[in-house]
């Protein structure tokens, strides 16, 4: 607690010498894994300017690859467009965990040029999940697209499954692609089901109730957590006949959720609802809400999912002054890409 509170205050002092224990600290590894989180956070909304050339001539002179790394990393949290040439060098020529934290803050700094750059990335299995992601805030579709080719021909070795970033980032178009697959055994069946509940079509859950009617309790743990993130309801395996008490509980939903829109937890996924999901109490929610919140509408105000309280009341209170303001050319719910809706 005393460090946390002590790299905060640091944070906030626009000294060299605070710069200089902050730097030092990065080059440590802190542990527990809390008081990491807090040096990265401070790291990343500090203002200090002496602090700042310090991170930007580590990225341009340091051979240490996990300082490197994490410098990127943090510089990319920071979207400062001055590192994005040294970021472009090192996503090609950088050390594995160099080139994905490279290639990660590119993606969050928005530099136009980096798609071409970004795009080999996806043919190697451990950097394919962050050039998806990456691609995507950049506004490019390509990484979804990849992602649902390697569900369909069962790749694996993806640090990440295919059909999470299919079913989270995709449209309604690779609905026909999850059902099928899902039909199948395997790890990409399991994948698959998981993007059917992320997509949000009501037209997965005929076949989530089939899965649930198995004797594959894997599959049946899959379907079931699918079930939850569309329609918010909970299906206790440990109970008997879980189809059935899927089914009853569909059959009072199915008229409240109506087809072509796209629905979380029971509610339409809308991008006020995204913006409301930045407030949840798992950290994990937060940074996943405020990824799919950038990839839908393009807007790439900050937001700080492991920063402290104030702060996240600071960055949720702007993204929803930026909703009213925006709020007239966003539909109700639907599939959104960079402010378009996608068919």
């Amino acid at each position: 607690m005393r460090f946390v509170a002590g790299v905060d205050l640091l944070a906030g002092h626009p000294s060299y010498e605070a710069a200089q224990v902050l730097l030092g600290l990065l080059r440590e590894d802190v542990q527990p894994e809390v008081a990491a989180r807090a040096l990265f956070g401070a790291l990343i909304r500090s203002p200090n300017m002496v602090l700042l050339e310090s991170l930007l001539a580590t990225l341009n002179t340091s051979t240490e690859p996990r300082a490197v790394a994490a410098v990127a990393e943090i510089l990319g949290w920071r979207r400062e467009k001055e590192a994005a040439p040294r970021l472009r060098h090192l996503a090609v020529h950088g050390s594995l965990p160099v080139r994905r934290a490279a290639i990660t803050a590119l993606g969050r700094i928005a530099d136009p040029d980096a798609v071409e750059l970004v795009l080999p990335a996806l043919e190697e299995d451990d950097l394919a999940e962050a050039a998806s992601i990456a691609l995507l805030l950049l506004g490019d579709w390509q990484g979804v697209d990849f992602h649902g080719q390697a569900l369909a021909a069962g790749v694996t070795g993806l640090s990440r499954s295919p059909g999470e970033i299919v079913g989270r980032h995709g449209g309604p178009s690779y609905l026909l692609l999850l059902l099928g697959i899902a039909e199948r055994e395997g790890p990409a069946a399991l994948g698959a089901i998981q993007g059917l509940g992320l997509l949000g079509s009501v037209r997965a859950v005929p076949r989530l109730l089939e899965i649930l009617g198995t004797r594959d309790t894997t599959r049946q743990a899959a379907a079931a957590a699918a079930f939850e993130v569309l329609t918010g309801v909970r299906i206790d395996l440990e109970e008997p006949h879980p189809r059935q008490r899927a089914e009853a509980a569909w059959a009072e939903l199915r008229q409240k959720m109506a087809d072509g829109t796209r629905w979380r937890g029971g509610h339409p996924l809308s991008v006020r609802v995204l913006v409301e999901r930045l407030g949840h109490d798992d950290p994990n929610v937060r940074q996943t809400s405020y990824d799919e919140l950038v990839i839908a509408t393009g807007c790439r105000l900050p937001f700080d999912a492991d920063g402290p309280w104030r702060m996240q009341l600071a960055h949720r209170a702007a993204w929803q002054r930026w909703y009213a303001d925006n709020a007239h050319r966003l539909p109700a719910s639907g599939w959104l890409f960079h402010g378009e809706e996608v068919g």
